[in-house]
């Protein structure tokens, strides 16, 4: 179903009357705008951020008051994370800081 989706270089095939073959992602301009270049597109890079940031938060209120839910939110959680995600925030740099400095997790904290 994910195949159907409208992108770009399937509405050149379905209205070769509107789309021009040379046009490219509606986002970056750079290149094909395909199922794939949907989640790899430089410029979706904020909304992926904002939407896994927005999933840990509906995850952690949805699950406040349950016993287990900080082990519950990590176990989901890791799911919805996207490379371009882990690739930003977890540098070598990032996590030692991060160690040395001994900051509070505010995922952890009921809202």
């Amino acid at each position: 179903m994910i195949d159907k989706l409208p992108v770009i270089e399937k509405l050149k095939i379905r209205r070769p009357d509107i789309y021009h073959q040379d046009l490219n992602c509606v986002r970056c301009g750079r290149e094909k705008e395909d199922i794939d270049h949907l989640w790899k597109c430089i410029a979706a890079t904020n909304d992926m951020i904002i939407i896994g940031i927005k999933s840990r938060r509906f995850l952690n209120k949805i699950l406040c008051e349950h016993k287990k839910k900080d082990k519950i939110v990590e176990v989901l959680h890791k799911y919805t994370k996207l490379e371009r995600e882990l690739a930003l925030f977890n540098t070598e740099e990032n996590t030692a800081m991060y160690r040395k400095r001994e900051d509070i997790s505010f995922d952890k904290i009921c809202i």
